[in-house]
């Protein structure tokens, strides 16, 4: 397993995380996502543009030449947001932790010393992930 910093090369295999992660649970579809569709074009330029002016630190997850998982943390007015993303074939085997870990040392290697994460009340794994990395439930709002 080769953990790395986001390429451009890798937004193919983003994309496709993206959209499969997307497609299995509804509380994660904060968007229609379709290859081609201007709202998934526009959030890998911001992404791109983001990591580049040093708003955002992005990891990737590589398996045999497949992306496999990805750690963004971007910065939102004034709070650092990170997100995870494993693809099904490969949860539970410690990417998403060695993602996050290591998406905390550069963090703190830029003296980021909080990050939050939002997270649906109905996803009842990532709480479960987040919770045993150490995050606290601060406030819950219905939608």
């Amino acid at each position: 397993m080769e953990i790395r910093n986001f390429e451009t090369s890798d937004i193919e295999g983003v994309e496709k995380l993206i959209l499969d992660i997307y497609r299995e649970a509804k509380y994660t579809m904060w968007f229609e996502a379709e290859p081609g569709r201007p709202e998934l074009d526009e959030l890998l330029k911001f992404k791109i543009e983001m990591i580049k002016a040093g708003g955002a630190v992005d990891l990737v997850a590589i398996e045999d030449g497949r992306l496999v998982g990805e750690c963004e943390t971007v910065k939102v007015y004034n709070q650092w947001k990170v997100g995870i993303l494993v693809d099904r074939e490969f949860r539970k085997k410690g990417i998403g932790s060695t993602l996050l870990e290591g998406s905390f040392q550069k963090l703190r290697g830029m003296g980021v010393e909080k990050v939050v994460v939002d997270i649906s009340q109905e996803n009842s794994g990532a709480i479960s992930f987040f919770t045993k990395k150490g995050f606290a439930l601060k406030n819950s709002i219905d939608r």
